[in-house]
């Protein structure tokens, strides 16, 4: 039965490995590495690296972002993300000041919210704030991955340098990830099993796209619970910096289409009421608003491959640009800086 069990999974990991169906959330894009600039917010360890240079600096700005930050579309090598273009330019400032950034894929507002409150439990203060405001990051709640989030990245300040990192490289094994260890290099195709569920998952992903006609620019409305329980999250967020009078900026990101009126994945109507709102929350908390929607040309933008199950013909990526399009950013919100430094 096992015997059995092994073959069928490695024919069928062949075939959805051969076939190229798998929708990664970026796949025209590219997932930069994170480094001591950039990082993932589920790559602890880089996170605690950062929160170490932040503390070692007398003037510390933050970049929230999702995968519009952390991936290029038509990646070349050599090319960096907007955030690590702003942490090299004032990487030797003489007033001590530094740039660092987290994202994450998919990222919420409510998750910027929950990272930003579990830095502050590690003894940080974050003298400016920037977050980018996308209507996408208003459709769901706070990821499994992010609870207590605290322990995961403070460390020990107590800790030499040289324990520290025997403490992050070498957590102990609880019972059941030692089962799992056991087991799989006991029944090596059980790790050809675990790829199964996420085939499955965009199969049906696809198949739903398919059957509703839904792709990339199809118009994605407001979820109001949700939009409710995110937009509650940045004005607390911002209003508990205000209460330190620490600075907070805001933008509207680049939009593919927004300026030639075509298709965007927004109602419309929808769209610019978010807009308004976000700009209204400035008026009464100290933030400053700034739109970088039209910055972006529409030829710096890239391709995914179809959502649905259609072949191999291509959509329009609505959240990655080109590297070209990372440098146009860089250069908006370095002005943004350099004014909050004079």
């Amino acid at each position: 039965m096992l015997a059995f069990a092994s073959l069928g999974i490695t024919i069928y990991t062949k075939l959805v490995n051969s076939s190229e169906v798998l929708v990664d959330g970026f796949v025209g894009a590219t997932p930069t590495n994170s480094n001591k600039y950039v990082c993932n917010a589920e790559e602890h360890i880089c996170v605690k690296n950062l929160i170490k240079d932040l503390n070692n600096s007398e003037k510390k700005l933050l970049l929230f972002g999702n995968s519009q930050l952390g991936a290029i579309n038509q990646f070349s090598r050599g090319d960096i993300n907007y955030a690590h273009q702003l942490a090299l330019k004032y990487e030797h400032d003489a007033e001590n000041f530094i740039v660092r950034s987290i994202w994450i894929p998919n990222a919420t507002l409510s998750e910027f919210k929950e990272i930003y409150l579990s830095i502050e439990e590690c003894f940080l203060k974050i003298d400016y704030l920037i977050i980018p405001l996308f209507l996408d990051d208003t459709r769901a709640g706070i990821r499994e991955s992010l609870k207590d989030y605290t322990s995961k990245i403070c460390g020990n300040s107590n800790k030499s340098s040289k324990e520290e990192n025997r403490y992050i490289t070498l957590d102990p094994l609880t019972n059941s990830q030692f089962s799992d260890r056991f087991i799989l290099n006991r029944m090596p195709y059980i790790k050809e099993a675990k790829n199964l569920n996420t085939h499955f998952r965009t199969f049906l992903y696809q198949l739903r796209n398919t059957f509703f006609g839904i792709t990339a620019s199809s118009e994605r409305k407001i979820i109001p619970k949700e939009y409710n329980e995110n937009i509650g999250s940045l004005k607390k967020l911002i209003s508990l910096r205000m209460g330190k009078n620490l600075s907070n900026i805001i933008y509207i990101p680049p939009l593919l289409n927004y300026s030639s009126g075509k298709e965007i994945p927004y109602v419309r109507k929808e769209y610019h009421s978010f807009k308004d709102e976000m700009r209204d929350i400035c008026k009464v908390t100290k933030c400053d608003f700034y739109n970088f929607e039209s910055i972006v040309n529409d030829d710096l933008w890239g391709f995914k491959k179809n959502t649905s199950l259609g072949g191999n013909s291509k959509e329009i990526d609505f959240m990655h640009f080109t590297s070209l399009g990372h440098n146009i950013l860089f250069n908006k919100l370095s002005n943004v800086i350099d004014n909050l430094k004079k």
